[in-house]
């Protein structure tokens, strides 16, 4: 079985059975999470604090109940590189650990998903623009299924758990297509410059040979998250207000405008 936050023996319908999941990246530790704090500050620089705090809920939400799914994903874009988007992907990531997995778009249309077994945060990292709605409900069916049938090279299909909650980073503002209605997507647009290369050098030196992801990782613990609802949708913020306008057809388009103003299109 995969458990999550379980011990190595796990008991299912009187049955004990071998937890395959191999623990944290990295033991909490209180320290200095001041580095993190700018990067967060910088990706949401003249952002609503809601938009902020939801982010940071979200991300603490899984470490601080192990194994479950939030039914959201969340979707950081912006032109500019270099701002760390996925930087901040990768930090949650080291606290993962063996439940971290890198992905783009190609493994997500792969005809074999071996990359999802056992994990617990993705980040797709430089998802690219599409309005295929065939790209789109399997996104959709990831974000929200409870199991996952498992289709790998030379074994018969086998249906395990899913844990997995995604994290999502482009260039491109039509990064995912969205419905009028979506309740699944974060969209949040970082407008802010490119990160000072000082300041990246020293951020990475603390992720990855200083006590950086076990500092943020015990802070997320101790966030209040009494206020987050897991099973709400994700808060309709400006920046996917934007982007479900620009992924639409131009028939799309022509019916919004319908709806909104039917006299004047008319």
């Amino acid at each position: 079985v995969f458990s999550p936050g379980d011990p190595r023996d796990v008991e299912v319908d009187g049955v004990v059975c071998w937890n395959d999941w191999p623990g944290w990246g990295v033991e909490p530790r209180a320290g200095d999470v001041g580095l993190f704090r700018r990067l967060v500050d910088h990706l949401f620089e003249n952002a609503p604090d809601s938009d902020r705090k939801w982010f940071l809920d979200w991300l603490a939400w899984p470490l601080q109940h192990p194994g479950e799914k939030l039914f959201t994903a969340a979707v950081v874009h912006g032109v500019g590189q270099g701002t760390g988007k996925s930087l901040l992907g990768y930090t949650i990531g080291k606290i993962h650990g063996k439940g971290f997995s890198e992905i783009n778009s190609e493994h997500l249309r792969a005809p074999f998903n071996e990359w999802l077994v056992n994990k617990t945060f993705v980040l797709g990292d430089d998802v690219t623009g599409t309005n295929a709605r065939k790209d789109a409900d399997l996104l959709k069916k990831l974000i929200t299924q409870k199991t996952l049938r498992v289709n790998q090279k030379y074994v018969p299909s086998y249906e395990v758990r899913d844990c997995a909650n995604y994290y999502f980073t482009s260039n491109q503002p039509d990064a995912i297509f969205l419905e009028d209605q979506d309740r699944r997507y974060f969209i949040h647009e970082v407008k802010a410059a490119r990160l000072p290369v000082a300041f990246a050098a020293e951020y990475d030196a603390a992720l990855w040979r200083g006590g950086l992801a076990a500092a943020v990782f015990a802070n997320l613990l101790k966030r209040d998250l009494s206020a987050f609802d897991p099973h709400a949708p994700a808060p309709v913020t400006s920046s996917k207000v934007w982007m479900t306008e620009i992924v639409r057809s131009d028939l799309g388009a022509f019916v919004a405008a319908l709806r909104e103003s039917p006299e004047g299109k008319l």
